[in-house]
């Protein structure tokens, strides 16, 4: 009597036809990763529902921290005192937190668990921003004996058109205050944000993702952010971004 051998994952893939991912398809990714932009970093979580093995949902929520391309740490002129580090003529701080639902496609799929597969996403969503007031330690000669004690004679001062001369004054700046200050005095700044990019997977076990991505994301706000004092601001950011990430697929 004849008998037919059994049938393993490798036959299942010869058969069909298919990849060991394909063969493997999961239905949902939870990946979490960083990303560098040219105007500032971030940090995202993302959600994945597979559709087909060659189409998915996806959210993204992602913090960002921006940094404007002018933005230029000075040294004190107080350094004898040893003062912190300041970015002169910035007037606020901006971060911003994302909100984002799009797809992903499959390009290119891999050739097996040492290849490499490639998609392109898009998203679009909600960018909630935030300006955080940025404060420096300024000159106060309590004494009035124009001599500069380390300990006392300066005190945390905001942008305000009483102080806006001194605030781009060098010798009226002893340095950066501390980071703490500002949190109660935040505004928020709403919009939206979008992006699209490429992906690149190349992990070798078909339940884990390690990839990076790569694109061009632009929020669009209601109006201008005000982050430095004697520059042009302007309500938009775009940005190239570079990022890795990591996962699973269940």
């Amino acid at each position: 009597m004849a008998t037919l051998p059994a049938i393993g994952q490798s036959n299942v893939e010869d058969i069909l036809g298919l990849s060991s991912d394909e063969a493997g398809f999961r239905q949902h990714e939870l990946n979490f990763g960083s990303r560098f932009h040219t105007n500032g970093y971030s940090a995202f979580l993302e959600k994945v529902w597979f559709k087909t093995y060659k189409k998915s949902r996806l959210l993204q929520i992602e913090y960002f921290h921006f940094k404007d391309m002018r933005e230029r740490k000075q040294e004190s002129l107080y350094s004898a005192c040893n003062p912190k580090r300041y970015f002169f003529g910035k007037k606020n701080s901006f971060f911003s937190l994302h909100t984002a639902m799009g797809q992903r496609r499959l390009l290119a799929k891999k050739a097996d668990r040492l290849g490499v597969s490639i998609s392109y996403d898009w998203l679009l969503g909600f960018s909630l921003g935030f300006e955080k007031p940025y404060y420096l330690e300024m000159i106060d000669d309590k004494d009035g004996d124009n001599l500069i004690n380390c300990t006392k004679d300066h005190e945390p001062e905001r942008y305000s058109e009483s102080n806006a001369s001194r605030f781009l004054a060098r010798q009226e700046i002893y340095g950066a205050a501390r980071i703490g200050l500002g949190f109660t005095e935040i505004k928020p700044v709403p919009g939206l944000h979008g992006k699209i990019g490429l992906h690149f997977d190349w992990a070798t076990d078909a339940s884990f993702v390690k990839a990076l991505d790569a694109g061009i994301s632009l929020d669009i706000y209601y109006r201008r952010l005000d982050v430095m004092v004697a520059e042009t601001n302007k309500p938009i950011i775009f940005n190239l971004y570079l990022g890795f990430l990591l996962g699973k697929r269940y």
